[in-house]
């Protein structure tokens, strides 16, 4: 279990606070708060009335929002931050089944630049997209945020490593961590 769900009492409400923290000026109602998170209909309308009751988030004609107002806001998003949703091996363990992996970097979101234009770099053979579109779904519940990530294979990502293609150099050139290597990069 993890740690945050035991401090806030439930994974939906942590999935729910992360959608809302991460996505700050967005404005979901219950049915895309349910397909994003992956939870439950019922489950959603409680999760809401108590984080509407806490002042994290408010109510709006179209949905709810973020209270950008919240007094605990900075500290809550680096807490949500800091205890990150997914350990790497899991992610490992995920992406895994979708073909023969054989390089994973994270970065954006998971290394706090939530600017950065990729998230996840996955490259391997036989990547099964659909597979590792709803494996990638799973994840996104669980961090509250969609993911940008690109899925090579083994040759394409050789190719482009070589010519110094810009989408392998925004992901190399800033903050960055390989999770999982079997090509052999020494970044």
């Amino acid at each position: 279990m993890e740690t945050l769900e035991k401090l806030f009492g439930s994974s939906a409400r942590i999935k729910m606070m992360r959608l809302f923290i991460f996505n700050p000026d967005n404005i979901f109602d219950s049915k895309t708060i349910a397909k994003k998170t992956r939870v439950k209909s019922d489950t959603v309308r409680r999760e809401v009335s108590l984080l509407i009751s806490s002042g994290l988030i408010k109510r709006k004609t179209t949905g709810y929002a973020l209270n950008q107002g919240f007094d605990l806001l900075q500290p809550l998003q680096y807490l949500l931050t800091f205890n990150g949703p997914i350990a790497p091996e899991d992610l490992i363990k995920r992406v895994g089944k979708s073909g023969q992996i054989k390089l994973i970097v994270i970065s954006g979101i998971f290394t706090e630049q939530w600017d950065g234009r990729v998230d996840l770099l996955i490259v391997g053979n036989k990547i099964r997209k659909s597979l590792l579109e709803g494996i990638l779904r799973g994840v996104e519940a669980e961090v509250g945020k969609d993911l940008r990530y690109a899925a090579l294979d083994t040759v394409d990502f050789t190719y482009r490593l070589g010519i110094g293609d810009k989408l392998i150099r925004d992901v190399f050139d800033y903050p960055h961590k390989v999770i999982y290597d079997k090509i052999g990069l020494s970044h």
